[in-house]
């Protein structure tokens, strides 16, 4: 029996994703309360968030059910073997240049430096991130996934996983 969290991946891990928004909006009272943040700021900061990750999820999920390609590790194959495997890599790629954009050219080191503490752990009130000390982190974690998952999967790709994805 098949299950539709393995097979449509991105919704469950979307799902899952989501959970964090709530927390972090009702833990981001503090900061409100704190003065640190307005209420505005608040709710948009969670609503861009719930929004990303949903879209991302959807999106993705829509790639992989027009493709009618069940094994979702075949879209992930590198280099992309199908047109539908192409688009998610794109994908990928627009979600990964538009976060980057946002945090070194836009307002998102700020934005993420003021919201951050109510998304992490320990306590809300008492932890200071500053917007270089947050654009060094994307930074490194889009440099180390990428690459990591890069690296990775290129040496899947001639494993168990990806054999059934060569039409």
């Amino acid at each position: 029996m098949d299950l539709p969290v393995l097979t449509y991946p991105w919704v469950f891990i979307g799902a899952v994703l989501l959970l964090n928004v709530p927390i972090g909006y009702w833990r981001a009272g503090s900061l409100v309360a704190a003065d640190r943040i307005s209420e505005d700021e608040r709710r948009r900061f969670a609503a861009g968030v719930g929004l990303t990750i949903a879209g991302y999820a959807l999106a993705a999920t829509a790639i992989q059910a027009a493709s009618g390609i069940e094994n979702f590790f075949c879209l992930l194959a590198l280099p992309p073997r199908t047109v539908w495997g192409t688009l998610f890599w794109a994908l990928q790629a627009a979600v990964t240049v538009a976060l980057l954009w946002w945090v070194w050219r836009g307002r998102g080191a700020e934005v993420l430096a003021r919201n951050g503490p109510a998304y992490t752990r320990g306590s809300v009130t008492r932890t200071e991130y500053t917007p270089e000390k947050v654009r060094l982190w994307v930074a490194l974690l889009v440099a180390v996934s990428t690459l990591g998952g890069a690296a990775q999967l290129a040496f899947m790709s001639t494993g168990e996983l990806f054999g059934q994805c060569v039409r």
